[in-house]
């Protein structure tokens, strides 16, 4: 016999085994009848209790649950699991399932969760495909922690860190051409994957299309959409494979019942407006220009016939009273358009990259709940908000408004805790063009700035603090993920300091121990094939 411990925290139940220091010493038979009521929100129950009185037990739980408004079931144990699915399958209040035990869900178990009518949240370590996908079409959201460990490039940078991520995720990004390794990543991908939508492709390379195409073939996959972003450093490479990617276009659509689409930016179109003008529309715009015209000296001509026609029978009689009049007859002058003025107001379009906020969290908060801190670097435009999602995926394409752009925002790594803050805070943000986002922390590098001591102090405040953090490491280096850790051992976070310190462009005489913590700065450098990163102490 065990005992099984029930505990109500705040929106959850929690149950778990007591470990009994005596328990050798002791007849649990004598001991623990039915139940022990620690206090008003503990319980202390025999196994073998629970599993002959699933009924009582179910109706007693079910008011205290009502009650205190609980919708969390956290097992602990896995073998107490299905005794406890037993007794709450039948409880509408409980909606989220909390399984903490590190071992993958066994068929009892999931016969068990299929019959929860009222759940929509599962948390487990692991659970096979299939019943994953029964589960889902069932509607229930299954949150998997089990840690999918790979070094490649596509599954760092869409945080591919676990097989429901690899399940669910709607949309990818590929802000690096696909090496061989990326490639069987997206595969394993695709095979894994229910609901694929779209995916971003930002540094093109038409082998990389061509292979992708081949994958979503293969794997079966339907209705995505290829977005390709053109920018100033893949403009000539698309331009030369137009030919090659409307073959792959047709394959896609053929095939896949999918599509590739180009992205243009403004500038493009707005240099190349005429060339993007297919031959048909350039004719039909022509053949609208001609129609125009015609009628416009038509009616002209028709206009000037009646105009004279008039002027020269009120000629005539004018001249024939002329023969009564001393004053000769003057012919009408032309009459002339007053001129046009054009009173519109012509704003510009207000965004949030053109918006001036106040360092205010109320206000940032009520604008962007994901509001954590805000960050100043002098003489640059860096002077904003920075927000943080549950992933590092969303701000990459959301504004501060959560409207979808390609420009993202400037956010905190989601690993990182904002309320007791890591070792190292890690902050992204776009190198975009003009000066928002990060664009201009590309004035870190010059002797000019950095030699400005004004300038090596970032301003880093949050709800609850403020604070000063000064620059002591800068440096651009290959798209590497080696400065990426949040936390360390002592003498990890020593080799840490060393290497990050070593790869300065300069020694900017800041002293660091383990003792202290950094902010990280990082944006993409070399039209995205480097990153340029900035360490400060937080002071």
């Amino acid at each position: 016999m065990k005992k099984i411990l029930i505990s109500f925290n705040d929106d959850s139940i929690i149950v778990k085994y007591k470990i009994d220091k005596t328990r050798e010493e002791k007849d649990l038979s004598k001991t623990l009848l039915n139940t022990n009521v620690i206090s008003n929100d503990v319980l202390l129950f025999s196994d073998s209790y629970l599993k002959n009185n699933i009924n009582i037990m179910s109706s007693f739980l079910s008011e205290i649950i009502k009650e205190k408004n609980i919708e969390k079931l956290v097992i602990e144990e896995y073998d107490i699991v299905p005794i406890l699915l037993d007794i709450t399958n039948n409880i509408k209040y409980i909606t989220h399932i909390y399984i903490n035990a590190d071992k993958q869900i066994d068929y009892k178990v999931y016969e068990k969760l299929l019959d929860a009518s009222y759940v929509k949240y599962i948390n487990c370590f692991e659970i096979p495909s299939f019943m994953l996908e029964k589960l889902c079409n069932n509607g229930v959201i299954v949150d998997l922690r089990c840690e999918i460990i790979s070094i490649s490039n596509f599954v760092y940078q869409n945080n591919l860190v676990n097989y429901t991520k690899l399940y669910y995720r709607k949309v990818i990004k590929i802000f690096k051409k696909l090496n061989e390794e990326d490639l069987n990543d997206f595969e394993t991908f695709c095979q894994i994957n229910r609901n694929l939508k779209t995916i971003y492709v930002y540094d093109y390379d038409f082998e990389m299309i061509k292979n992708l195409y081949i994958i979503l073939e293969k794997t079966n996959k339907k209705n995505v959409k290829i977005l390709i972003y053109q920018n100033v450093s893949n403009t000539d490479a698309i331009n030369n494979s137009l030919k090659e990617l409307k073959i792959v276009n047709k394959l896609l659509l053929k095939n896949c019942d999918s599509k590739i689409k180009i992205i243009y930016s403004m500038d493009y179109i707005s240099k190349n407006f005429v060339k993007q003008l297919s031959i048909t529309n350039l004719k039909t715009c022509l053949l609208i220009i001609v129609l125009l015209e015609s009628i416009i000296l038509i009616s002209i001509k028709v206009n000037n016939y009646k105009t004279k026609k008039n002027v020269d029978e009120i000629k005539d009689i004018a001249e024939d009273f002329s023969k009564y009049f001393d004053e000769p007859y003057i012919e009408p002058q032309e009459e002339v358009a007053p001129e046009q003025t054009d009173d519109e107001n012509n704003e510009p379009v207000i965004t949030p990259y053109n918006t001036t906020y106040d360092e205010s969290f109320e206000k940032l908060l009520s604008i962007n709940g994901d509001t954590k801190a805000w960050l100043k670097l002098n003489n640059t435009s860096i002077n904003y908000p920075v927000v943080q999602s549950s992933d590092n995926d969303y701000y990459l394409g959301h504004d501060f408004n959560k409207d979808v752009n390609v420009n993202g925002w400037v956010f905190v790594d989601y690993r990182n805790n904002m309320n007791d803050l890591d070792q190292n805070t890690i902050i992204y943000g776009h190198n975009s063009y003009g000066t928002i986002m990060f664009a201009t922390l590309r004035y870190v590098l010059n002797e000019s700035w950095n030699s400005n001591p004004d300038n090596l102090d970032i301003i880093f405040n949050t709800p609850s603090r403020q604070m000063r953090a000064r620059i002591f490491s800068i440096y651009v280096i290959d798209t590497t993920n080696d400065y990426l850790y949040i936390n360390f051992s002592d003498e990890d976070y020593t080799k840490f300091i060393d290497m990050i310190k070593g790869r300065s462009i300069k020694d900017f005489g800041v002293d660091y121990t383990i003792n202290d913590k950094m902010i990280t700065l990082s944006t993409c450098s070399s039209k995205g094939d480097k990153r340029l990163v900035v360490h400060a102490k937080i002071m």
